[in-house]
């Protein structure tokens, strides 16, 4: 969440930045979207510690879920939501189950080197 935030005034602050902030707004949304994403199927991984995938892919429907009630009730009238918006939320759970899989922690244990004299 704190990352979101960050990446969000980041992203302000280049908007402000520029002569047409508009234009910016929806490619940086998506991209502050698959990176929260990422870091959310990332941080569940390292908290479960096992079955990252899975848990990357519960929190990745969650936040779908949530995303998609949102944006029920922040659309504009008349403004549909075609097969490019679902493919979009769909992405969400598997950048989510992706950043689960490489938040497993590893356990590989180094193996003692005797001293040969």
């Amino acid at each position: 969440m704190a990352l979101s935030v960050v990446l969000l005034m980041i992203c302000g602050y280049i908007c402000y930045t520029r002569q047409d902030p508009a234009s910016l707004f929806k490619p940086l949304g998506i991209a502050v979207l698959y990176i929260s994403a990422f870091a959310g199927g990332f941080a569940a991984a390292r908290f479960n510690k096992t079955d990252g995938m899975l848990a990357g892919l519960f929190t990745g429907i969650m936040l779908m879920v949530f995303i998609i009630i949102l944006s029920l009730f922040l659309r504009q009238n008349g403004e549909g939501t075609g097969i490019i918006r679902w493919f979009l939320y769909v992405f969400v759970a598997f950048i989510c189950a992706f950043g689960g899989r490489l938040g497993i922690p590893s356990v590989k244990k180094r193996r003692k080197r005797s001293k040969k004299r």
